[in-house]
């Protein structure tokens, strides 16, 4: 029964997560300075690139989803102060719509969230 709610859940998720979208938006902690960030989703993975002044690439795998939310697992960072504080923590991503996220980047260091925008490709 899991596994039939699983594929559902993940093809509810592709639907708003095709491979291969890019979103763009600001990570906030707690004040109003931000980081501006890209998720870039694949099949039962994401890549976040953080920009400048943090600079670092975090990869994330599927771990659980439904249409309401869905978890990554964050895997070890290759560089940056930034996403080392992010070891062992996870993305949470929660669609609105096809073209809005709400993004949270979390640990037990850091939480950061932001809302993302998807990219839209020039004709």
């Amino acid at each position: 029964m899991a596994i039939p709610l699983l594929a559902i859940s993940f093809a509810a998720l592709c639907t708003t997560h095709a491979p291969g979208h890019r979103f763009g938006g600001v990570l906030h902690a707690r004040g109003p300075h931000g980081v501006y960030t890209e998720v870039q989703f694949e099949p039962h993975r994401l890549i976040a690139y953080v920009h400048e002044p943090h600079l670092c690439v975090l990869r994330a795998h599927l771990v659980h989803g439904d249409p309401h939310s869905s978890h990554y697992a964050i895997e070890p960072p290759t560089g940056g102060r930034f996403c080392d504080e992010l070891v062992d923590g996870e993305i949470v991503i929660h669609p609105h719509s096809s073209t809005d996220v709400t993004a949270e980047f979390r640990s037990t260091r850091m939480d950061w969230s932001g809302e993302f925008r998807r990219h839209v490709a020039a004709h």
